[in-house]
């Protein structure tokens, strides 16, 4: 009994240990979101003086006739259109890589729980405190990275959709400024 139970929590380290690389990479995916909201942090914060000439350029004219700058403010406002449109494809590429890595998290929970097997219960007191103690073990370990994961799920999930969400927005209030400029 007490080789199989061996053998059994030593196949289930190297699951767990699997496991733990897995998860380790979701700190990839992070790191390459939170470079994403630092692009698009940056963005909003230079669109914030053109803002403020469009804002004076609409005071002191007519709404029907744009400011002589307007073409060069319209490819400035097209430069930032397509940096954003490349951050949401960088966004959608890293979200793409977390779903393959949690593809594989899955698969290898899978084979960390087929691992456990049935750790036979004994009516020999010896036989069954190990027995037991060794099915508590493993039931940490797993529950323990199972925490870890969903943890990580949360983190990045809400990172893209907040940042899919932010730059569409910001994606709209630019056309929005160049649909105003007629350029």
């Amino acid at each position: 009994m007490n080789a199989y139970v061996d053998d059994i929590l030593r196949r289930s380290d190297v699951y767990h240990a699997e496991l733990d690389v897995i998860i380790g990479s979701f700190s990839t995916v992070d790191t390459d979101l939170n470079s994403y909201s630092t692009q698009s942090t940056q963005i909003k914060q230079a669109l914030g003086p053109y803002k403020a000439n469009m804002a004076d350029a609409m005071m002191r004219g007519s709404s029907w006739q744009p400011p002589a700058e307007a073409k060069n403010w319209g490819k400035v406002f097209q430069g930032y259109i397509d940096q954003i449109s490349s951050l949401e494809n960088q966004v959608k590429a890293a979200n793409t890589s977390y779903q393959g890595i949690l593809r594989t998290a899955d698969a290898a929970f899978g084979r960390a729980s087929e691992v456990h097997g049935p750790i036979p219960t004994y009516e020999n007191h010896g036989l069954e405190e190990l027995s037991a103690n060794a099915r508590k073990e493993l039931t940490d370990k797993y529950r323990v990275r199972q925490k870890l994961l969903s943890d990580r799920k949360e983190t990045i999930e809400g990172k893209v959709d907040r940042l899919l969400r932010e730059l569409s927005l910001v994606k709209h209030e630019i056309q929005g400024l160049k649909d105003w400029l007629k350029v």
